[in-house]
């Protein structure tokens, strides 16, 4: 079990995250030929293809993937997935044309102005392919095709770094050429994974089947749009409030924390399954909180680094034109380690079949978010939109860890991540005076002050790396 978990883990997790690292690695890169709008616009973008497809996959590939197995022959398994696919083609196609034929007018509601026409048209072109991308790659999933996935996804993410650079870098054609390159080899790589998915392809619709497809998929709409909301709340409510200069300021913030994404986001892959399997052995409650505190420690040490040095990857990795981003980066990487830690909090939640709370926890932390985002963005502008996420992430986190202290009891031990939390938000309030420290050396010895006693906290009468071994 322990083999297959970490195998899933590289396969699904670190390849799932691979696209966040690539951009990470190519901010030096943009930064240099692109601007704070065109980084703004690259985000209203993404938070675009992220939401239009709920409207056109009507969740058709979770369908399939649920009911692929109640299928018995490769027959009737093509006719599950030809059905799918030929109802998302249509759809995605007739939401292009509507998005092409008022390009213009989107162009001004989205970007803020019409002149940007031209980049709206190019990013709307590549909805219907992605789209035939996401269907078609779920046959390597349900194949348990673990290798396949992997050379697939890593390479579409390579060329879609390589391509762009060469856009921008050597033929000079800015935003509008990224976008063309990411639409060419998007493309590319649709048309691959309809060729790699030819056995369940079929001249096949059959309305009974959708109708199949559509009763599980529809309901699970609302909950995967409430998590795009809350994925990109702050990007939301810099859009309604902010301009698209400022909306590049937040996005290159984002993109400097990244490295504590990937942690987060792989370690969040990896523990779950871990959890379910193994709660009820014996040494379970030692491994559950030495796991807990090694990411904790890990992300502490992450964001202290990114508290003191922020202004210095942001010179070094995006120029100083983007260094307006500096005083909220600190508070992004905090927020990035609190939802960490509240995913592995709730596993507690997931074992005891309470998933009702992770609902109402996200709920009423998203609502807060929004409240304190708004009044602190009057006073505060961007740093208040940033503050309020990390308000809801605090809420949430102790809305969980209360009830898995209640409910799965001494499997999380807090004192240690107290004190670790306690100073994080410290040097996260006090941070715009120490980042503006002219002295590099004395930030420096602060810095490795801090990072020395933090690890003084996780290790002090504490044995846990070599027991996580066991893990391994």
């Amino acid at each position: 079990m322990k083999n297959s978990l970490i195998k899933d883990f590289l396969s699904y997790g670190v390849v799932g995250v691979m696209a966040k690292f690539v951009g990470f690695i190519t901010i030096p890169i943009y930064a240099r030929f692109l601007s704070q709008a065109d980084f703004g616009i690259l985000e209203i973008i993404s938070i675009l293809m992220a939401f239009l497809p709920f409207f056109t996959t009507l969740q058709l590939e979770s369908s399939f993937l649920r009911l692929y197995f109640e299928k018995d022959t490769i027959k009737e398994q093509g006719k599950l997935f030809s059905s799918g696919f030929w109802l998302m083609v249509p759809c995605s196609i007739l939401l292009t044309a509507v998005m092409l034929g008022f390009n213009k007018a989107f162009s001004g509601i989205f970007f803020k102005s019409s002149a940007y026409y031209l980049i709206f048209i190019i990013a709307s072109s590549e909805l219907l392919f992605k789209n035939i991308l996401g269907y078609c790659t779920i046959i390597y999933r349900v194949e348990f095709n673990r290798k396949a996935y992997a050379a697939f996804y890593i390479s579409y993410v390579v060329l879609n770094a390589l391509a762009g650079i060469f856009f921008i870098v050597v033929l000079d054609q800015g935003l509008q050429g990224l976008l063309i390159s990411r639409l060419i080899i998007t493309c590319l790589f649709s048309g691959i994974a309809v060729y790699n998915a030819r056995a369940y392809t079929q001249w096949y619709f059959s309305g009974t089947i959708v109708k199949e497809m559509l009763t599980y998929g529809i309901p699970l709409i609302p909950s995967v749009i409430a998590k795009w909301a809350q994925k990109y709340l702050p990007s939301i409510v810099i859009f309604f409030l902010f301009s698209i200069q400022q909306m590049g300021v937040f996005a290159m913030a984002t993109k400097v924390v990244l490295p504590l994404f990937l942690l987060t986001q792989s370690l969040k892959l990896a523990w779950h399954p871990y959890s379910f399997e193994n709660y009820q052995k014996s040494d379970s409650k030692t491994i559950f909180n030495d796991f807990y505190n090694v990411y904790s420690l890990m992300g502490s040490l992450i964001v202290i680094v990114l508290l003191f040095f922020g202004k210095e990857l942001l010179i070094l990795f995006a120029s100083e034109k983007f260094i307006e981003s500096q005083h909220l980066v600190g508070v992004i990487a905090m927020t990035y380690i609190l939802g960490g830690m509240s995913d592995l909090l709730s596993a507690g939640i997931l074992i005891k079949k309470k998933n009702i709370i992770l609902s109402y926890s996200a709920i009423f932390s998203t609502s807060i978010s929004c409240l304190f985002m708004y009044f602190l963005s009057m006073k505060f502008g961007l740093i208040g939109i940033v503050i309020g996420g990390l308000i809801g992430e605090i809420v949430k986190y102790f809305i969980i860890a209360f009830y898995v202290n209640e409910h799965f009891k001494d499997y999380f031990k807090y004192w240690r991540t107290s004190i670790s939390l306690s100073i994080l938000l410290a040097i996260v309030i006090a941070s715009n005076f120490v980042g503006n420290l002219a002295v590099f050396g004395f930030r420096l010895i602060l810095c490795c002050l801090f990072l020395a006693f933090i690890s003084f906290v996780y290790f002090y009468k504490n044995n846990m790396i070599s027991r996580l071994k066991l893990f391994w």
